[in-house]
């Protein structure tokens, strides 16, 4: 176990050493080194940018897998009560049916007033969503 810790201490030292080289290195120098070992400045910037946007953008995306798994969970919370209760989902799903048709109705009597259709006029303008 002490064998372990003395390599991760050992390591934790180089990592420090080579940031604090890298921090205490100008552009210039950073730029020629690389050059030094074969690597192409341009190229390896291009894909350290990268890697920070991909790191970024999976942060970013954290919340949005987080609402997906909650909407999953949701779902399977809905679907037991269904099975479990299967008339008052049929009861649930008659009401959100009829809310539907409601607001259908309201936005083309909407539309048509935005048209100048009157609502008598509406069942002549079928094309109205």
């Amino acid at each position: 176990m002490s064998n372990k810790r003395t390599e991760a201490e050992r390591l934790d030292a180089l990592s420090d050493a080579l940031s604090e080289s890298l921090l205490a290195a100008t552009d210039q120098e950073i730029v020629e080194e690389a050059r030094l070992v074969g690597l192409d400045p341009s190229v390896e910037a291009a894909r350290m940018k990268a890697l920070m946007l991909g790191t970024v953008k999976a942060y970013q995306q954290r919340a949005l897998r987080q609402a997906r798994h909650g909407l999953r969970h949701q779902a399977q919370r809905a679907a037991a009560k269904a099975r479990a209760h299967p008339e008052q989902s049929r009861r649930e799903a008659r009401i959100v049916l009829v809310r539907r048709h409601q607001a259908a109705a309201i936005r083309r009597t909407l539309y048509g007033a935005a048209q100048g259709v009157h609502r008598s006029d509406r069942h002549r303008h079928r094309e109205l969503p």
